[in-house]
């Protein structure tokens, strides 16, 4: 007959668990002695045996070690802050670095409580290591992905380097190294989430940084001599004019990845180490149009769903690049009822084609602008009208007189 664990016996973890009523006190004697049996971690058991989800036992490392859970999804790492970490160390031990500020970096861990883990990454490393908390099979899940893609930029770098200028404009086939490097680099940011990439020339580099939640991530440096390369090919993919780098192209990239098509918006502006080119992400797939998924209170959502009900006025949407202005805006529309209204939007560019509702794009250089789209609109019958971007008084003036007067 066995006998049951005492409670000066039981962990921190397995008592937390018991007083919160995840446990009851046969599952975790249970799981205590199997720890101790298989030379196991108490948390591991207790998923193994399904007494708690993987999520559930980072929750409650992270409130014992009073760290951060960390979403692994929607992250990108720079391959210089993978190579902190070999990645034959990071699944031994499971740990995978995020980012690095000063002389700390921070790692995400399935088990916190591995000083091991940690002390050896300070010796390795010469940084103070901080500490976040992530579901162990999401953790396993994104080291291979990320390592992947490090590995593999890395390697197509390494590759080019090597190489002469002139042997890179002699290939044209699909596999030639510069056409890999561009995919894999924007593989990299949609499968990271990524909202807008930078590539962005400096004088002795080419650097390329990714946006993510409005905030630009860490930064790849790739070597001056891929710079022009690199440029021709993205102008390429988007059938800009190779020849022209005196004055600003705009243009579009589709991407097809897997079963996912997407479209990138290409933006290209002279400087004086060349020219710099952002690439806008514009992923249908990803876009989730319910104002559940905005992050907004349940006050909120009720707030705006009453406003865009009204008959008239006027709902300014405001914010930082990349904080989700044009996907509200987006849900916004998804809720109107478009079968019984006439709804139309004025936009630079149309970045997702929705049913039922009329949409035209902006050209300045005909005269389409803002304030002229507007005012043209305004005579086809409107119900509602999205506008893009409210750049200048004329346009403002438009809309607050259409907002008033209905």
């Amino acid at each position: 007959m066995t006998t049951p664990t005492t409670i000066l016996n039981r962990p921190p973890l397995g008592t937390r668990l018991l007083q919160d009523g995840q446990l009851n006190p046969e599952q975790l004697d249970l799981a205590v002695r199997e720890a101790k049996r298989q030379g196991l971690l108490l948390g591991q058991v207790l998923v193994s045996l399904g007494f708690i989800s993987e999520s559930t036992l980072a929750r409650y490392l992270a409130i014992g070690t009073h760290t951060d859970i960390v979403d692994l999804a929607d992250l990108f790492i720079a391959p210089p802050i993978l190579d902190l970490i070999p990645y034959s160390l990071a699944k031994q031990h499971q740990v995978l670095p995020l980012n690095k500020h000063g002389g700390i970096l921070t790692i995400a861990m399935a088990d916190p409580l591995n000083i091991l883990a940690v002390d050896t990454i300070e010796c390795l490393t010469g940084l103070n290591v901080k500490t976040q908390t992530a579901p162990t099979q999401e953790l396993i899940e994104a080291i291979e992905r990320h390592y992947a893609h490090s590995e593999s930029i890395k390697q197509l770098l390494d590759e080019l380097t090597l190489r002469g200028i002139s042997e890179l404009g002699e290939e044209s086939s699909g596999e030639a190294p510069i056409i890999r490097l561009c995919n894999q680099l924007i593989t990299a940011a949609i499968q990271s989430r990524v909202t807008d990439i930078h590539v962005e020339p400096d004088e002795q580099y080419l650097r390329v940084r990714m946006r993510i939640d409005g905030v630009l991530a860490q930064e790849i440096l790739i070597p001056k001599q891929l710079q022009a390369p690199i440029s021709a090919r993205l102008k390429l993919m988007a059938n800009l004019n190779l020849t022209e780098k005196r004055i600003p192209q705009d243009g579009r990239i589709p991407f097809t990845l897997g079963t996912r098509r997407i479209d990138l918006r290409v933006s290209t502006l002279p400087t004086n180490f060349g020219e710099s080119i952002v690439l806008r992400v514009l992923d249908k797939g990803s876009v989730k149009l319910e104002f559940g998924s905005l992050g907004l209170t349940a006050e909120d959502q009720s707030r705006i769903q009453s406003l865009i009900k009204r008959p008239h006025g006027i709902i300014l949407v405001t914010g930082p690049t990349g904080s989700g202005k044009t996907t509200t805006l987006y849900t916004a529309l998804r809720h109107v009822n478009a079968k019984e209204l006439s709804v139309f939007t004025l936009e630079d560019p149309i970045e997702y084609q929705m049913p039922m509702i009329r949409q035209t794009q902006v050209n300045p250089e005909i005269g389409m602008t803002f304030a002229a789209g507007l005012r043209a609109l305004l005579r086809q019958d409107p119900d509602v009208i999205l506008v893009g971007e409210i750049r200048d008084q004329e346009t403002a003036d438009l809309a607050m007189r259409a907002a008033l007067t209905g």
